[in-house]
């Protein structure tokens, strides 16, 4: 991302007051990730959690042929298992014990109701949400809105994600990419690592807009056509 202009900064969750961090005291990758962690805090789950159209989850309605193909097809090991939508969450259930009780004829929302989900608030700083994550041991945790209405989930990933940065799979399209003279970026890029990325301090007035996609919505007030820039 080439060599910051600026020094990154500290903010305390209690006091917003920034902190200059020595532009010569750390490698650009190390700036990155101790900004990260002291940032973090002022950040919400919304930009750094999955949302939920992304959310891949098993329909304990459903036959056992059809659920079978699903985890077969799917490149996930985890899944939120429900009662006909997402928001009626029985479990989570690694895809393995999923395909074996299958297999053994066991009804699929008895085994996911042994492992219930966790599920915090969208209000939830990801600094207490690296307890809960714990707690977790290794699963992830649903996240609601105030309303209980599912908005995505958060893997221990996520959180290395918001600090680090991205961590793509091979086939992944990165969510920045360099163009030319500007950038291509996918809609649900977390705020704060468009301003790493374009080392910059701040992108948004509001606090609630937590993606790029929002900030683009917030400035021109509804979904703007393909090709458009103002």
């Amino acid at each position: 991302m080439g060599g910051k202009r600026q020094a990154n900064v500290q903010h305390d969750a209690d006091n917003p007051m920034p902190m200059p961090i020595p532009e010569g005291a750390f490698a650009e990758e190390e700036r990155y990730m101790i900004n990260g962690v002291l940032t973090l805090a002022s950040r919400s789950l919304r930009g750094i959690m999955t949302p939920r159209g992304e959310i891949s989850w098993v329909d304990a309605n459903l036959g056992v042929d059809e659920i079978r193909e699903q985890l077969l097809s799917s490149p996930h090991s985890l899944f939120p298992v429900c009662r006909g939508e997402l928001d009626e969450i029985i479990g989570i259930v690694r895809a393995k014990e999923l395909l074996v009780a299958l297999e053994e004829g066991v009804d699929v929302a008895a085994i996911a109701s042994a492992s219930p989900a966790i599920i915090v608030p969208e209000t939830l700083d990801p600094i207490n949400l690296l307890g809960v994550l714990r707690r977790a041991r290794g699963s992830f945790v649903i996240v609601t809105n105030e309303f209980g209405v599912v908005q995505g989930l958060v893997t221990p990933l996520d959180v290395l994600e918001a600090i680090a940065g991205e961590f793509p799979d091979a086939d992944e399209t990165p969510e920045i990419i360099t163009d030319g003279d500007g950038w291509l970026v996918k809609g649900g890029t977390d705020l704060h690592a468009l301003q790493q990325a374009l080392d910059v301090e701040h992108l948004a007035d509001d606090d609630d807009i937590a993606t790029v996609a929002g900030l683009v919505i917030s400035a021109n007030g509804h979904i703007p056509r393909v090709g458009r820039c103002d």
